[in-house]
């Protein structure tokens, strides 16, 4: 608990971090035209969803049963996690975005609607 309230934290920990963030983002521009890294960030948050269950799920079918090394689990894990994130991304998080866009629209378009349609009212 005490590395916690260390003020070393901040210079050793936090600084770092705030550097390596501000340089991904200064380097996004750098990468638009990259289809990969585009692909790859269009799945990122399926990704970071799964990644972990994925993980979690192969150490302990794969280690604690068959005994399998980590970093074999790693290896036959990473293609999974990818072709999940993608189906999650295609599947799910396209078609619900599709879904909302037009959902939203209608609402859009139906109050402007009633908005206007107020406005017309004669005396």
């Amino acid at each position: 608990m005490a590395w916690r309230l260390s003020p070393l934290r901040l210079i050793t920990w936090g600084l770092p971090s705030a550097a390596l963030i501000i340089a991904f983002i200064s380097l996004e521009t750098a990468f638009k035209a990259n289809t990969i890294c585009k692909t790859l960030g269009n799945w990122s948050y399926s990704t970071y969803l799964l990644h972990v269950i994925v993980l979690w799920t192969a150490q302990y079918v794969l280690g604690e049963t068959f005994g399998l090394a980590p970093y074999a689990i790693l290896g036959l894990c990473l293609p999974i996690i990818l072709l999940l994130s993608w189906g999650s991304y295609e599947f799910i998080e396209k078609r619900f975005a599709r879904y909302l866009k037009h959902a939203l629209s209608a609402v859009v378009r139906h109050r402007k609607h009633r908005f206007l349609g107020s406005a017309n009212i004669s005396p």
